[in-house]
């Protein structure tokens, strides 16, 4: 789940410029996909691994009411 945590904090990190954008489909992909070279990605990591511990798994799916069947391989996730 890592990976949805980073691209949760990059949206934050990015979110002036996002917000900028025209309210649009293709102007927020254009924006999306011309990501800046010099994006602070181990600041970023470090925001990431802080989200995480802030708000784990377990900790999201109590908030939305929504629960993992028994039968996801992410239910064998020990903070799940």
């Amino acid at each position: 789940l890592m990976p949805v945590y980073f691209v949760a904090t990059s949206i934050v990190f990015l979110k002036p410029g996002l917000l900028s954008c025209e309210c649009e489909f293709s102007a927020v992909h254009h924006f999306l996909h011309n990501l800046p070279q010099d994006l602070p990605v181990e600041d970023l990591i470090w925001r990431c691994l802080c989200l995480f511990s802030k708000f784990p798994p377990s900790t999201l799916q109590q908030h939305a009411g929504i629960f993992l069947p028994k039968s996801s391989p992410m239910a064998s996730d020990p903070s799940l």
